[in-house]
């Protein structure tokens, strides 16, 4: 098995003669730890600290999924992390994502990944190296391990 998402289709259905659509699941596994570049450093406010950045919808069974996660995250690393949320829920939330994702250098990120809700990447917003990027992924020890490995390569 990979580690990437595992979409299963499930028959549509007929409920009185009215067709259903197909429904699709994903598992809660992570994507690939993958090394890519934004192509350059994000914004002045992102930097000092990893940048933990989550593409999010409130209709989003995998947000839904790792919420409690990365909440616990958020606690933990309080100070030490900086958490971005680009909301793609609807047109308005979309819309302010991308305002604020150009602001803070993420558009291509944003671009690449808004259909992909329940992504989270750790990034180093010195380099705008994307070293870590889950999808559905509730592991937090992942997710430590990412943050802190970033960390490590960010200058004070």
């Amino acid at each position: 098995m990979n580690n990437r998402f595992m979409p299963s289709l499930l028959l549509g259905l007929t409920l009185g003669g009215l067709a259903l659509a197909p429904l699709v699941s994903y598992a809660q596994t992570p994507a690939p730890t993958t090394t890519a570049t934004l192509g350059a450093p994000l914004a002045k406010e992102l930097q000092g600290k990893p940048a933990v950045v989550d593409i999010y919808a409130t209709w989003c069974p995998a947000c839904q999924a790792i919420a409690p996660t990365l909440s616990s995250l958020r606690t933990q690393y309080k100070d030490k992390v900086n958490f971005v949320v680009l909301d793609v829920t609807d047109r308005a939330a979309t819309q302010k994502a991308e305002t604020n994702a150009k602001r803070m250098g993420l558009v291509t990120f944003l671009k690449e990944n808004k259909a992909s809700t329940g992504t989270v990447a750790i990034i180093n917003p010195a380099t705008g190296e994307i070293l870590s990027q889950f999808r559905g992924n509730e592991n937090k020890d992942d997710y430590i391990a990412a943050i802190d490995a970033v960390a490590s390569k960010i200058k004070k």
